[in-house]
């Protein structure tokens, strides 16, 4: 669900600036993540869905490509025109920052009225890159550790704190 909500804010946000082309002027809005491309896709329907009923001229292309060659396709589709909207995994946002590929949503994101963050504070900052929220981020995936209390204690280890590092919990394993 939450896929959907931050891919339906991109594309609402996007739809913002193209209402400035001309009527007679199709708009074109590239899409892609990674994925298979054979699997049912509740994106792909929202995009046949909103290409079927919009009013404003505006055609939005969804590509589905393979995840083993998802960062080679992104990064050299920009040598041409490149996507509109693109996923990323989170390793990768100063990346595209760097090479160039993203913009700025902060004025976007000021001039929509009717936009309400509902992101978890912390989530919505991972897409801010240097005071730019350069990515809306539509979904995260939290870390956390599970243990067993009894095999810390019969191993005379310590339970986790949140200062744990990965030297630490290497540490407690090898106990």
């Amino acid at each position: 669900m939450k896929k959907l909500v931050a891919l339906s804010l991109a594309l609402l946000m996007l739809l913002g600036i193209c209402s400035i082309a001309g009527a007679e002027d199709k708009t074109v809005i590239t899409v892609t993540r990674w994925g298979d491309a054979g699997a049912p896709d509740p994106e792909q329907f929202m995009v046949d869905q909103f290409n079927a009923d919009n009013d404003m001229n505006i055609e939005i292309v969804y590509d589905v490509v393979p995840g083993d060659g998802y960062g080679d396709r992104l990064t050299t589709s920009f040598s041409d025109k490149g996507y509109d909207i693109f996923a990323s995994g989170e390793g990768d946002f100063y990346k595209w920052v760097g090479l160039g590929m993203t913009y700025s949503l902060n004025d976007l994101i000021a001039a929509d009225t009717e936009w309400n963050n509902e992101m978890n504070p912390a989530v919505f900052a991972m897409g801010n890159i240097n005071g730019d929220q350069t990515y809306l981020i539509r979904d995260y995936n939290p870390l956390l550790l599970w243990y067993n209390k009894d095999v810390f204690d019969a191993n005379g280890v310590d339970y986790p704190t949140d200062e744990w590092t990965w030297e630490d919990l290497i540490a407690a394993a090898t106990n």
